[in-house]
């Protein structure tokens, strides 16, 4: 019988122990570090880890460096033409170490430690990637250096508030859609070495920017003689060498029936006429007549010196 009695007592202690342990790390598990109760429930809001970003984001290939992103909220964004980059690296050292020797006396010893150091090294920014400002909602002003020689396409696309671009003295090319969205835009220069204006490079019919909208002048060249918007109103006009390509829209909106264009011409885009039903009239011989007609561009001949 007091078998039977110490028997049950001992499993009673088991399982008060038991019970005990299992409250302990509940309150423990429902603890914070600070030791404040952080009782998890079906209400507790779960909140994720979010991406801590980079302001600005590169990429490096060789000594040049691409900036892929802008992720900041300034309102005037400087680009500089040197990009430095911490890399960590590890060096090797000889450093002393005093140790005790049997007698109890000391002496210094060298040994050779291994440790991490940071060290700067410079790029040369070249180009910024399409996208890399797209739909940033802050920025107003972005000066970009002279080193830079591509931007992407859409680069800017989306950036309602922005006002004023200077574009490096070198660039090449506008690329498709680089100001779309932009309708603030009021101030930007093209360089004399832009030689391509891309597709709705400075918006669509519905949403210009406010640069290309208050473009004046009866016909505006830009760049390396590009007819990128024509505001006369006469249903006839003749262009000279000056003019090596006409940009999408150039005569949208206008009267312009007949538009006539020396040898020098080397690209009319194919919505240059939109909505005009005007026919290009072209040199006898021109390079790019089949070109120009497989873009769904109205196109006739002319004698050279019979042109007026």
């Amino acid at each position: 019988m007091r078998k039977k009695i110490f028997g049950v007592i001992c499993i009673l202690l088991c399982l008060c122990f038991i019970f005990s342990s299992c409250e302990k790390e509940d309150e423990e598990a429902n603890t914070g570090a600070d030791g404040e109760n952080t009782e998890v429930t079906e209400d507790t809001p779960v909140i994720p880890e979010e991406e801590v970003k980079e302001k600005f984001e590169y990429s490096f290939s060789g000594e040049e460096a691409t900036l892929n992103a802008y992720n900041g909220t300034d309102e005037e964004v400087i680009l500089e033409e040197t990009v430095i980059r911490i890399k960590k690296k590890k060096e090797k050292k000889t450093v002393k170490e005093t140790v005790e020797n049997e007698d109890g006396t000391t002496s210094e010893v060298e040994k050779t430690v291994e440790e991490t150091v940071e060290v700067p090294e410079e790029y040369t920014l070249t180009a910024i990637a399409a996208g890399a400002f797209m739909g940033n909602e802050s920025v107003k002003k972005v000066v970009i250096p002279d080193s830079v020689a591509t931007i992407g396409d859409a680069a800017f696309q989306g950036c309602t508030a922005l006002k004023e671009v200077t574009l490096p003295s070198g660039l090449a090319k506008i690329s498709d859609r680089l100001f779309y969205g932009c309708e603030n835009l009021e101030n930007v220069n093209i360089p004399s070495t832009v030689e391509t204006v891309g597709l709705f490079a400075f918006g669509d019919i519905f949403n210009p920017t406010a640069w290309y909208e208050n473009l004046s002048d009866e016909t505006v060249v830009v760049g390396d003689g590009i007819l990128l918007k024509y505001n006369g109103s006469a249903e006839s006009v003749s262009y000279s060498d000056e003019i090596k390509k006409v940009a999408y829209y150039a005569f949208y909106g206008t009267p312009v029936k007949e538009a006539y264009f020396t040898n020098s011409v080397e690209d009319i885009h194919e919505l240059a006429f939109y909505r005009t039903g005007a026919t290009v009239m072209l040199p006898a011989g021109h390079s790019k007549i089949s070109t120009f007609r497989n873009n769904g561009i109205t196109v006739k001949t002319y004698e050279a010196a019979s042109q007026e």
